[in-house]
């Protein structure tokens, strides 16, 4: 936690960093048995597209899971969160972009689920996937997920580049699903 802290502290606009760890299908159960030797509520779940917050396993092909198994700062509503993963098409070609490409990928703007899991809670937040791979650089280990308060983000950039000019500014995202909430900033 020494280094979240310090990278977290160095930033207004970063509010959390999550592990992502890679479970395969079949090592879920000794997965979960693992994690709740630390966390006993432990169990994982995903929130699909328009649904509720479903428990359990719900992918297809046994895809393996990228789950929150760590996260920063550890505040109630950020470990309320471990036992995430996604299961939305959006974060199917984020990780098949990392897998082709082995960079970082952002998120379009999304709805944090520190929030709460309303809809009627804005979208104001980024997500950066940074991918681990193993020494080879051939495994995909998991995922370090920076949480960022896009507004607030947006706003620091524009304070340090732009103190002194009068300008107008709008950041639009034209990606994946953006159409619902196309203006980051």
């Amino acid at each position: 936690p020494v280094y979240a802290e310090q990278v977290i502290n160095s930033s207004h606009s970063l509010i959390g960093l999550q592990w992502m760890q890679r479970v395969e299908r079949e090592d879920l159960d000794a997965h979960i048995a693992k994690m709740r030797k630390i966390y006993p509520d432990y169990q994982i779940f995903t929130v699909p597209k328009d649904q509720p917050k479903t428990f359990g396993y719900i992918l297809e092909n046994n895809t393996p899971v990228y789950v929150a198994t760590d996260i920063y700062p550890r505040t109630q509503a950020n470990l309320s969160l471990l036992g995430f993963y996604s299961s939305r098409k959006r974060f199917d070609l984020i990780f098949d972009d990392i897998s082709t490409h082995k960079r970082a990928n952002v998120s379009d703007k999304v709805r944090l689920l520190q929030d709460g899991y309303d809809k009627s809670i804005p979208k104001s937040g980024l997500l950066v996937y940074h991918p681990v791979f193993d020494s080879e650089n051939k495994n995909l280990l998991g995922v370090v997920t920076g949480v960022i308060r896009s507004t607030v983000y947006f706003e620091e950039l524009i304070t340090k580049t732009a103190t002194e000019l009068e300008m107008s500014v709008r950041v639009e995202d034209l990606g994946f699903d953006a159409s619902d909430d196309p203006f980051l900033f």
